[in-house]
């Protein structure tokens, strides 16, 4: 395509567009093409990689079940100093949402998260919530205590409320042979039950190996 000068001696192509315009769109139109080549490419890329990376990684933190299927508990469990036993309401939030619980077939997912941070919390949850279906009247927290007496337990307690959120960092912790105590100190696992360190050890010192090999 020849050029041509306008009359205030601008280059302009044929059809009278400046020179300068129109090397602009071309350059646009070679970036939407360029970009067309690859977005398969990154469409792959997203579908295959990144999003199963998100999607693990929320994993690694998400901890809906106790503030979703026990929500009454976890509100009357906000401001608990940790000092004393519940009140009574918390406790009366407890018979609500573990009958609740029962009666939507979810509280299992309860006792199965709880279970994870503290042995034998599965039974402690599945069996009271069985038998607190079956109390009409208060006050609860005695005849808690008397269904099962890990409700007089302050760590217990103190361990729904540190995973009444709907995030927690509790699976990270864990996954360094590390947990949080009853007074919410992160200490190290009993040795009998560090598993992952050792294996991260073995594997980076498998990876290095083989690296210096190849």
């Amino acid at each position: 395509m020849a050029n041509t000068y306008s009359k205030v001696g601008e280059m302009t192509t044929n059809d009278g567009v400046p020179l300068k315009v129109s090397l602009k769109r071309s350059q646009r139109k070679l970036k939407l093409w360029a970009f067309l080549l690859v977005a398969p490419l990154l469409v792959f890329i997203t579908v295959s990689f990144i999003i199963p990376v998100v999607n693990m990684t929320l994993r690694g933190v998400e901890n809906p079940q106790v503030a979703t299927i026990m929500p009454n508990v976890v509100k009357e469990l906000s401001g608990w100093d940790g000092k004393e036993l519940p009140n009574e309401a918390v406790y009366a939030a407890l018979v609500k949402d573990l009958t609740q619980g029962r009666k939507n077939k979810n509280i299992g997912k309860v006792a199965t998260r709880l279970n994870y941070e503290r042995s034998g919390m599965r039974r402690v949850i599945t069996g009271s919530a069985r038998k607190a279906s079956k109390l009409t009247q208060g006050p609860y927290k005695d005849q808690m205590i008397k269904i099962n007496k890990s409700w007089a337990d302050k760590g217990v307690w103190a361990l729904i409320q540190r995973e009444s959120g709907v995030f927690t960092s509790s699976y990270l912790i864990s996954a360094v042979d590390y947990k949080t105590n009853d007074e919410g100190e992160v200490v190290a696992k009993a040795d009998n039950k560090q598993i992952y360190k050792s294996l991260f050890s073995r594997t980076l010192l498998m990876s290095f190996t083989i690296t210096i090999i190849c």
